[in-house]
């Protein structure tokens, strides 16, 4: 098939994004949050042992994990050909990059506007959401994020033929991230819609989507099985703190745009491609808000708002051709463009968080050299994957938060950083064999300030390391 300007356009953006994301990723072996220590180690035990870590003695001081594990497995055999940090961060970025693909294909089958299209394209692969999910972290977001976008491209160009391409799409999407439940209920919703609208409901649609629910129940029910017996229903909801700062990782802009299409594509003009975003769209915000779904799903609705904001894009300039200032419509299309390049993309690139320290982190290593092997050491909770990984210590708490009581060890910790009392303080770390306590800037993710602490100035903690973190070691009682 001989290549067109767009697919040469399309491969030039992409080797842009790719090459502009490696260059940033690879500054640093360092990652931006702790999750990816996390991932590195279930990395690192599948590279050496071919299966994911399930039972860990580190983390909670000892505990059962249970993952959705394609994107480990994945990651973990790129590993093993090349064990290298730098190498998994350019593979990561590799698949993060080629969502300007998936985006395109469906921008260009939603809005039916090529140029627009590419636009879009651009914008969804420069989100900053995406960009900080994705250009220093380890997550199955690299992966699923294009994948979700190129199943539902598949979805509205379904046939036999497409369906064999559908099908392992479909089980790598689910095996990769829980979060294919929001998508699962925005497809349901679509065809619950056009049936109730009498529109046409092609069989293969109905058919997928039964698959796609039974097979999303199954595989759950045999992963998540045991964590079903031991909590019940209460798995399903997730520790999600929404800020202000989720909507600029969006961005006004694009948000405004995307929902004046919902509200004119939902009321007043008909679009069935319409419908299906609006409804995915929809569904995700509300699976947020039930914290029914983590908060890194807030990357689909941003490219769900992406594609809003392209046809409110193409109704605007349909609009200006057919008006009195169609003489001016290119001088305004361009402003646009160039407002939207400067709200949207300019900023992913300054927005993402930075990478650890070289000096912060070498003091978890530090811990790894001049403690005992069983010590358990207390940190706030997004602290304890550096705890496991780099210290190769027992931690109280950290952020994988399934069969694991996160709300009262997190309520606990919270206790004894504010506490004036040093007497609860010992309780608490006798309770779970705790000699030493760090100190960081990272306190202020539970409101607390370092200098309100007690610790500097109880003769009962001694300051053992005072670098970015401090280490204090407890009295003998």
């Amino acid at each position: 098939m001989k290549l067109k300007q767009r697919h040469w356009i399309l491969i030039l953006l992409f080797l842009t994004f790719i090459i502009s994301r490696s260059l940033i990723s690879t500054k640093s072996s360092n990652f931006s949050d702790d999750n990816s220590y996390f991932v590195m180690r279930q990395i690192e035990h599948i590279s050496t042992h071919g299966k994911p870590l399930h039972q860990d003695t580190l983390s909670y001081g000892g505990r059962t994990f249970i993952i959705m594990p394609l994107y480990y497995y994945l990651m973990g055999f790129m590993y093993k050909l090349f064990p290298s940090i730098i190498f998994l961060k350019i593979i990561n970025n590799f698949f993060a990059s080629s969502l300007i693909f998936s985006a395109y294909l469906i921008s260009a089958k939603v809005i039916k506007n090529r140029r627009i299209a590419l636009f879009c394209s651009v914008v969804a692969s420069s989100l900053p959401i995406y960009i900080n999910e994705t250009l220093n972290r380890l997550n199955p977001y690299s992966i699923i994020t294009p994948a979700a976008f190129l199943i539902l491209w598949l979805f509205l160009e379904l046939d036999e033929n497409k369906l064999n391409y559908l099908i392992p799409l479909t089980i790598v999407f689910i095996l990769s991230s829980s979060a294919s439940l929001v998508l699962i209920v925005g497809l349901i919703s679509y065809i619950v819609y056009s049936y109730f609208e009498n529109k046409k409901i092609e069989k293969i649609h109905f058919e997928y989507a039964s698959f796609f629910l039974l097979f999303f129940l199954w595989v759950s029910f045999i992963i998540f099985k045991e964590a079903f017996q031991t909590h019940g229903f209460v798995i399903l909801f997730h520790n999600i703190k929404l800020s202000l700062e989720s909507i600029n990782l969006i961005g006004v802009p694009l948000i405004l745009l995307g929902l004046y299409s919902v509200y004119i594509y939902s009321s007043k003009k008909k679009s069935i491609f319409m419908v299906l975003v609006i409804s995915l769209f929809l569904s995700n915000i509300l699976f947020i808000w039930l914290k029914l779904v983590p908060k890194n799903t807030l990357i689909f609705v941003g490219v769900y708002l992406v594609l809003l904001m392209g046809q409110t894009i193409k109704d605007f300039n349909s609009y200006l051709s057919s008006s009195k200032m169609s003489k001016y419509s290119t001088l305004i299309m361009g402003s646009l463009y160039a407002l939207l390049v400067f709200s949207q993309i300019a900023p992913s690139f300054f927005l993402h968080e930075e990478v650890f320290s070289d000096r912060y982190l070498e003091g978890f290593e530090w811990l790894k050299e001049n403690t005992e092997i069983n010590s358990t050491i207390l940190s706030v909770p997004i602290e304890g994957h550096l705890i496991t990984y780099l210290s190769k210590r027992k931690n109280i708490a950290d952020s994988q938060t399934l069969l694991v009581d996160y709300q009262k060890r997190t309520i606990e910790i919270t206790g004894v950083y504010n506490s004036p009392f040093k007497t609860k303080i010992l309780n608490f770390l006798n309770d779970y064999n705790t000699d030493y306590i760090i100190l960081s800037d990272k306190l202020s993710s539970l409101n607390i300030k370092i200098q309100d602490t007690i610790f500097f100035s109880d003769p009962c903690f001694e300051l053992i390391y005072n670098e970015e973190i401090k280490v204090f070691k407890r009295c003998e009682e």
